[in-house]
Formats: structure tokens, C-alpha cells, sequence
């Protein structure tokens, strides 16, 4: 079984699945291949596990657990390569 089928049946706890699978919208045939592992949720589904169930995403997933937005130097060096990718088209362009 998955990370993510393990810990949707852990969050659930000793609720039915058809309880828990009405408070997310989903009917609970669906829900059970969730928690089977047969079956993925989309990010849709998956963010209203979370935000009705006050977990986290990374969590149900089995990743670790990060706060704030991703490195900044790892950011800037993207932009500064799309910048010169950028400059180099307009370069290309320029010559036709």
C-alpha cells in the first residue's frame, strides 16, 4: 500500500468511509480506492482532504514537511537563465 493510501486510512480513523467520504464531495466506492491504493485523487480532491481534515499535503504524501517558498537562490538562477534564453530568441529574431 502507498504512503499516501496509509495515511488517508490513518487520518480517517474509526470514521465510516462513506462519513468521510461525503465531507470531502466524493462518494465512498471512490474513496475506498483511494484508500486501497488502486486509485489516485486529483490535486482537486486532494486539497479538500486537506482543508477539510486540517492536514497538510506533503504529509498525506509522505514528503517532508517544508515552510515558506522554495529557495530563493535556486529562483533567481531560473530567472536569470530564462532572462539570457530571452535575450538570445530576440538576438535570433532580430537576424530575420
Amino acid at each position: 500500500m502507498s504512503t499516501f493510501a496509509t495515511r488517508l486510512r490513518e487520518l480517517r480513523g474509526t470514521e465510516s468511509q462513506a462519513s468521510f467520504a461525503a465531507a470531502i464531495d466524493l462518494n465512498r466506492v471512490q474513496y475506498a480506492k483511494y484508500e486501497s491504493g488502486s486509485n489516485a485523487p486529483s490535486i482537486d480532491v486532494l486539497e479538500r482532504i486537506c482543508r477539510v481534515h486540517a492536514c497538510s499535503a506533503n504529509w498525506l504524501l509522505g514528503l517532508p514537511e517544508r515552510s515558506g517558498p522554495p529557495d530563493s537562490t535556486v529562483a533567481a538562477k531560473a530567472a536569470d537563465k530564462i532572462t539570457a534564453l530571452k535575450r538570445a530568441i530576440i538576438t535570433v529574431l532580430k537576424e530575420y
